[in-house]
């Protein structure tokens, strides 16, 4: 089997002097497909532009000035390592501290303290919260220090874990990093920056006990069998402006296993617009303060 960096040295020598031309339809249909049989990302016919403008950073890498013989090397790379790298090129990584607060804050003031009261009676399972598609870790350190404002003996006794995922490898390993540019702080409030950031030379770092309540992987949110094993079971999902990338039947997929996977009374967060409507009626709709959360009935 050929690695991706042996293909990419083929490919560079074979075909490094072709002249790219457009994304065919019929390339971009056979494209769309492939993306969205590994993903379950939708490419409409209106985004082949913004799939051709995204595919020709990683064919430079790569050397490769034909759609065609890109379409084979994908194909053919069985490790998926080729895969991985084109979900770092064709997702959006739109993400920012505290996004949605009002969200947040209903979460930080009525949904953990009802949580920190159920973990009292569960013997060594602290509160558990996913944030599926992560990004580069905003929001889930967003959660943390919101957490910790409000409980802070969450870090030392262990009784809060938070798993961050996303299916790109990149901004995962910025997200361990925790570090971030005064652009990307621009927006939040300073005590959260003078409690739970340290200065760096070139911006901030997020400190150790906020880091501590944090796990981050790699997971392709239609890999369910991986889902299970990595994520297991959960008290709250935040899942927050990532449903628009999937087709319909991914999302109900999605969400079935979300549901699967939320401890009875736990609690799934979507974006202010989004809505389980045509989804999935499992999910029960209730008002948290100023906020419509969905939950998962108690037993």
């Amino acid at each position: 089997m050929l690695q991706t960096n042996n293909l990419s040295a083929l490919y560079k020598q074979r075909f490094g002097q072709r002249s790219a031309k457009p994304l065919s339809d019929e390339e971009f249909q056979e494209l769309s497909r492939f993306i969205y049989q590994k993903t379950g990302i939708e490419f409409k016919e209106r985004k082949k532009y913004l799939l051709q403008n995204r595919l020709t950073e990683r064919m430079t890498e790569l050397g490769v000035k034909s759609y065609r013989e890109y379409i084979s090397l994908l194909k053919h790379d069985f490790s998926g390592r080729e895969m991985k790298k084109l979900a770092v090129s064709i997702t959006i990584n739109e993400t920012s501290f505290m996004r949605n607060l009002p969200q947040l804050l209903e979460f930080q003031n009525r949904i953990l303290p009802e949580l920190v009261q159920k973990v009292r009676g569960r013997i060594n399972k602290p509160i558990r919260v996913w944030s599926a598609g992560c990004s580069s870790g905003e929001e889930p350190y967003s959660i943390g220090m919101l957490a910790l404002e409000k409980f802070p003996l969450l870090a030392s006794n262990r009784q809060l874990e938070i798993i961050g995922t996303d299916i790109n490898m990149e901004v995962l390993e910025r997200a361990r990093r925790g570090k971030y540019s005064n652009l990307n702080l621009k927006n939040l409030a300073p005590k959260y920056l003078s409690t739970y950031f340290r200065r760096t030379v070139d911006g901030y770092e997020v400190v150790d006990k906020v880091k501590q309540l944090v796990q981050f992987d790699y997971l392709n949110l239609i890999d369910t069998s991986r889902m299970k094993a990595l994520v297991r079971s959960v008290d709250v999902i935040f899942f927050r402006n990532v449903m628009i990338y999937f087709g319909i039947d991914v999302r109900k997929k999605i969400i079935s296993d979300m549901y699967d996977l939320l401890q009875p009374g736990g609690y799934l967060l979507l974006g202010h617009s989004e809505s389980l409507h045509g989804i999935s009626k499992a999910f029960k709709l209730k008002s948290v303060g100023k906020s419509l959360v969905y939950y998962k009935e108690a037993n």
